[in-house]
């Protein structure tokens, strides 16, 4: 049975699909397809009771570019973004798993700004492409442990524009395919969260610009304490791309790996019907891409 200890407003698998949230931190081509620090704060290990749970958050991802020898240049980037997400926990078990799906659709202002380096300045309004999790299964293999696996298929949809084969600076989706796979393992003793969910990304190419971004593996964390119906705690974010960039197959520049390590703080409250939950992630340490700090604020709850 699923560990209640953890108020079960504040594990809806709306945030278990924030496995998916994305489009945020931007890369060298476009933005990364997974939001960094996205699951942190959630047990995402187990599913919730069998139930259709929503969530919309709000977040600004921002900061400026750091280039691949850890330099900050004056190039500045921030997303004020909104999320909507759906996710259905069935009463079936697969493989002795409980099973669910979800869906997610972020929008954003994007702000990018160049002039400092004789650039351009822009903000635009637009949708990240749209992304489904048509698996989610969740095992409670007993001693309080729980470990989950998802496959999240990023649509070749959303916000996008080039010019001359090269991506706008206006645009926020990407325009190529991404396929993520994840692992989590959420121990969930009396009034604890310890949660670590593991994922990794590989990506079609643009085939208008034939740039190809390369797999990137991701790492949340969190460790949170629950106290009445208020849980507090840390959580933290590692970002490490493992393969290189490549425009026609040639590697572009020197690889173009991003690279994150942020930490920061937590706090939920569960209100009964629904929860509220803030999030804060710092950025600690950046290469190829923002140094990048993260600021959520969601809430969440059971139809």
């Amino acid at each position: 049975m699923l560990n209640h200890t953890v108020p079960e407003a504040l594990m809806p698998a709306l945030l278990l699909a924030g496995v998916a949230v994305c489009g945020s931190a931007q890369a060298n081509e476009g933005p990364t397809a997974y939001l960094p620090g996205a699951t942190t704060g959630i047990p995402i290990g187990a599913l919730p009771p069998p139930g259709v749970y929503v969530a919309g958050s709000v977040y600004t991802p921002y900061g400026e570019v750091v280039d691949g020898d850890g330099n900050t240049t004056p190039i500045m980037i921030a997303n004020h973004s909104a999320s909507i997400n759906v996710t259905w926990a069935s009463p079936y078990t697969i493989l002795g798993a409980r099973y669910g799906a979800s869906a997610t659709q972020i929008a954003a202002v994007h702000v990018f700004d160049a002039k400092k380096v004789g650039g351009n300045s822009s903000s635009t309004t637009g949708l990240f492409n749209t992304i489904i999790q048509p698996v989610i299964l969740s095992w409670d293999v007993g001693s309080d442990v729980h470990v989950s696996t998802a496959h999240a298929v990023y649509l070749n949809n959303g916000q996008y524009s080039s010019r001359n084969g090269v991506r706008s600076e206006k645009a926020f989706a990407n325009n190529y395919w991404s396929y993520q796979p994840s692992v989590a393992v959420s121990y969930l003793p009396k009034n604890w969260n310890l949660t670590a969910n593991f994922l990794f990304t590989t990506n079609s190419i643009n085939r208008e610009t034939h740039y190809r971004t390369g797999d990137t593996f991701y790492a949340d964390f969190t460790a949170a304490r629950t106290s009445g119906k208020t849980t507090a705690g840390l959580i933290g974010s590692v970002v490490q791309q493992v393969e290189d960039d490549r425009v026609r197959g040639v590697r572009a520049g020197n690889g173009n790996r991003t690279q994150h390590f942020m930490a920061g703080p937590m706090i939920a409250h569960d209100f009964g019907k629904f929860s509220l939950s803030a999030r804060y992630l710092a950025n600690l340490h950046s290469r190829n891409d923002i140094n990048l700090d993260i600021a959520f604020l969601t809430i969440s709850g059971k139809l």
